[in-house]
């Protein structure tokens, strides 16, 4: 290795470790501070320090070479992949409600969706929470930009703690790059990005970095552990299940001792968690017993879907694993590939109990994440003893494969063919609507893609329950709020809308206009009615503006 990539590899490989702590440190100040008082510039500044301080005590070469990076350069353009070509700055896939969150982080975290909804806000925002330092600090790019910008390094990172963790789990390099490369093939971290679960991306990554700082016995796992607790729900039940079992691998005694360490570490996650699951919990406690039964079928619509998340690239390569052990137990089955199998076979039976409603209903779609990562990481640690798989040539032929199969999966194609949550036109109004008035108005919108067009548009959509679950302007699920007034509120809002729309009441509109305070009245052609000036003799406003099919009206002024 020549001088100047040496010079690179180190440099790479310390910035790489600072920014993981300065990640961990500022998320962890923005929630410890949020309920009280947050402000962009202060956590900036003590996060940076603090991150300083922590690199300068806990420092180590991370050894990861430049072909890896380059692995996750290629993943980061892989996700942004859709924002800047398919759906050219902006996001069309994206819930509002991400958005939304982000915004609603001012100088303290809220307690509810306020001005947009009186709902109790109870959602995890350890991820948002980094978005705004950003956000906040370089406003020129718009926020929805920043969440998409930084989910894409999050992924690449995630990368990255894939290769970390599986070279040191069986402590061989190859073993790590063939990972790193079969992840480019899975489907899940390109669905959780198009789907904007970028906090689920955040905390699977820390999961695994917490996980790999454990195997190199560094106290940088008890900074990174509570970051992946904080960041999902999901991902901390994944963290826990993961760390709990790599622990339990080490002995009774050991295990004992640096659980109470992660135990303790758990709990900087408080104040993201406190909130969403108590929540949870009584909402849990409230719902009424179903008579339903679990049946075979129901279990075997589950498992199939197992496979396609892995990816196809991904599954061949875990039965070619297989099949190598069946061949010689002796040379390809050691005890780091024993231990991961079973792991993976524990992982499948909690997955199949979620999905069969006992515990977590719903919630299997989320762990489906760790299940990916130990299948490829389990097929890069069989597949690496192989003097085949060890060749340059064989990993080069293997990327290439995975890119192959990531641009002709079936998510890609759907993005292509325009099924997402806003339209390109729908995006352009939005954006002309904000330059011609910026201001965060409430507004009627009787349009196919209203929650998407409020949140470019910067507005406060009448109906905030809109289309859900294709599309959702916060976290609404029955699971997620306190079900009070506000959540009546909200209901009975939508029932409103549906029928201004179903019944095509121009009348109706005037009285929403009138009780309700609203400012513009949006209406699409071809969606409320067959055109947007149908309506106009009706309506008691005058006409702000048009664009395309869409047509504005100012009710108030």
């Amino acid at each position: 290795m020549n001088e100047k990539l040496m010079k690179f590899k180190g440099f790479a490989n310390s910035a790489l470790l600072f920014a993981l702590i300065f990640i961990s440190a500022s998320i962890l100040t923005s929630l410890w501070l949020g309920y009280f008082w947050r402000n962009s510039i202060f956590i900036f500044v003590v996060s940076a320090i603090a991150s300083y301080l922590i690199y300068k005590k806990f420092h180590f070469s991370l050894d990861i070479k430049p072909r890896v990076f380059a692995l996750s350069a290629i993943m980061f353009v892989l996700c942004i992949y859709s924002v800047f070509l398919i759906t050219p700055f902006y996001s069309a896939s994206i819930d509002a409600g991400q958005i939304t969150i982000t915004r609603l982080l001012a100088e303290k975290i809220p307690l509810t969706y306020a001005p947009y909804s009186d709902v109790s806000f109870s959602y995890y925002v350890a991820y948002h929470s980094f978005v705004k330092l950003f956000s906040d600090l370089f406003p020129i790019i718009p926020d929805y930009l920043w969440y998409a910008f930084i989910g894409a390094i999050i992924a690449a990172i995630e990368l990255l703690a894939i290769y970390l963790f599986a070279r040191e789990f069986f402590r061989n390099e190859h073993a790590g790059e063939i990972a790193a490369i079969l992840f480019i093939s899975t489907r899940i971290v390109f669905q959780n990005f198009f789907w904007g679960m970028h906090p689920l991306i955040l905390g699977m990554a820390f999961a695994l970095l917490a996980a790999y700082m454990y195997l190199k016995r560094s106290k940088l796992a008890y900074l990174f552990f509570p970051v992946a607790i904080a960041a999902h729900i999901a991902s901390a039940l994944i963290a826990v299940i993961f760390v709990l079992v790599l622990l339990l691998r080490t002995g009774l005694k050991e295990a004992g001792r640096k659980l109470s360490l992660f135990v303790f570490s758990a709990l900087l996650a408080i104040p993201s968690l406190a909130v969403p699951i108590m929540v949870y919990i009584a909402n849990s406690l409230a719902l009424p017993k179903t008579s339903g039964a679990a049946t075979p079928q129901m279990l075997f619509e589950a498992l199939r879907f197992v496979p396609l998340w892995i990816g196809i690239v991904g599954s061949a390569a875990f039965v070619i694993a297989l099949v190598l052990i069946v061949h010689n137990r002796k040379k390809f089955f050691d005890i780091n590939s024993k231990f991961l199998l079973k792991l993976f076979v524990l992982c499948i039976i909690i997955y199949s109990i979620m999905a069969l409603g006992f515990v977590l209903k719903e919630a299997h779609s989320r762990f489906i994440s760790l299940i990916v990562i130990i299948a490829i990481v389990f097929a890069a640690g069989v597949l690496a003893k192989s003097k085949i798989a060890q060749s340059r040539y064989f990993k080069i032929a293997l990327l290439i494969i995975c890119l192959a199969s990531f641009f002709s999966s079936s998510l890609i194609m759907e993005l292509q063919k325009g099924e997402e949550k806003i339209s390109y036109d729908g995006y352009q109004f939005a954006r002309a609507f904000y330059e011609f008035d910026p201001s965060l108005q409430k507004t009627l919108f009787l349009t196919k893609d209203s929650l998407a067009q409020a949140m470019y548009s910067n507005k406060i959509p009448f109906d905030v329950y809109a289309y859900f679950p294709r599309d959702t302007f916060g976290a609404f699920n029955d699971m997620q709020v306190i079900r009070n007034k506000a959540w009546r509120i909200m209901m009975i809002n939508k029932t409103k809308q549906d029928y201004i729309i179903e019944n095509k009441c121009i009348e109706c509109i005037n009285d929403l206009a009138r009780e309700q305070g609203i400012k513009y009245i949006v209406i699409e052609k071809g969606y409320a009615f067959d055109s947007p000036y149908y309506a106009e003799p009706g309506i008691q406003g005058e006409i702000a503006f048009t664009y395309g099919n869409f047509v504005v009206y100012e009710a108030q002024r």
